[in-house]
């Protein structure tokens, strides 16, 4: 879907988007508040915590899991899978021993997921991939092969980049303190907060890329039709032009005109239940724990290699007053 131009993406996007519309999402919210306060349950007691692995990552897996019917007790190896496959970066521009390790992934991942596929097929569910089984059986033009690579992509795509999101938002906030204070004594600003913080350090600094379909001319480069274009998202986020001050991170600033979530036929197919899961997933955790402040040095943390299409940390370490997990 990432790769196909219409018609052949409004045809797999079709059968997926009812997955995704505004009502069945919003269906989610009491799962992923419960979801966010119990993980949050475990790290309020200790005062400190690494938040990407016990926070930021498994919130959007456990919740991408729910809805595409992956069993609970398969979250863990599916887990191990897709972080060999996040954190070692993309296949084709990683060292020799880390493509292996991401090959390795990417096939038991898949050998997984067709398996599920055959599962949901005997005994389905009210879950995305029965869905998507059922849209194959009754020849809604999904093959059984486009099922699996597109519960490949629904996973992975589900997590990874509200994982990054919600590391690179807390860190944004705890490096601008003014910031952090004006969110905490105005917590109807989150939703405004959100869009800042995704224009301000987005997960997937680079769309999908683009070919030239006939020569074209742009602010005076010459493009010749065949050209592969790198569309870089971050880059438009922090544009003079739009943006006043781009650099600086303004939960006023309004708007929301970013294209973090892309755009035209190619924009973000679960942008409701990414906007779902930040906005309680942030203000739970800024509501739960109090002075939250990073435990190392801002230019200390350790981020994803340069190899990774994605913009996300390897770890979050935070401090924070220890407390009990009664709520408020």
């Amino acid at each position: 879907m990432l790769n196909a131009d219409p018609p052949e993406h409004s045809r797999l996007r079709r059968v997926v988007s009812q997955a995704f519309a505004p009502r069945r999402v919003e269906a989610l919210r009491p799962r992923v508040a419960e979801i966010v306060d119990a993980l949050l349950d475990k790290i309020v007691p200790h005062g400190r915590a690494e938040l990407m692995g016990e926070f930021a990552i498994p919130l959007p897996m456990m919740v991408i899991c729910d809805l595409l019917g992956v069993p609970e007790t398969d979250h863990e190896p599916v887990l191990g899978w897709t972080q060999v496959i996040r954190t070692s970066g993309s296949s084709d521009r990683s060292p020799e021993a880390d493509r292996a390790a991401v090959q390795q992934a990417q096939l038991r991942l898949r050998d997984y997921l067709a398996d599920l596929v055959r599962r949901k097929r005997v005994n389905p569910a009210d879950d995305v991939i029965s869905a998507l089984v059922d849209a194959c059986d009754n020849d809604e033009g999904l093959s059984e092969a486009e099922v699996v690579a597109t519960t490949f992509l629904l996973l992975f795509a589900g997590h990874q980049t509200t994982a990054d999101f919600l590391g690179n938002a807390t860190v944004a906030l705890l490096t601008n303190p003014d910031q952090l204070k004006l969110l905490r004594a105005r917590p109807e600003l989150l939703p405004a907060a959100i869009e800042e913080l995704l224009r301000f350090d987005g997960p997937l600094p680079v769309a999908s890329p683009r070919i030239a379909t006939e020569d074209v001319e742009y602010r005076g480069v010459r493009i010749p039709r065949g050209s592969v274009v790198g569309v870089v998202i971050n880059a438009a986020n922090h544009d003079p032009a739009h943006f006043a001050d781009p650099d600086r991170l303004d939960l006023e600033r309004g708007g929301g005109s970013h294209i973090g979530f892309g755009h035209g036929v190619h924009h973000c197919l679960g942008v409701s239940l990414a906007r779902m899961e930040a906005r309680i997933g942030i203000g739970t955790l800024l509501d739960r724990l109090p002075e939250l402040r990073l435990a190392v040095a801002a230019d200390e943390l350790h981020r994803l290699p340069a190899a990774s299409p994605f913009r996300g940390l390897l770890e979050l370490p935070v401090r924070f007053t220890a407390g009990t997990t009664e709520r408020s």
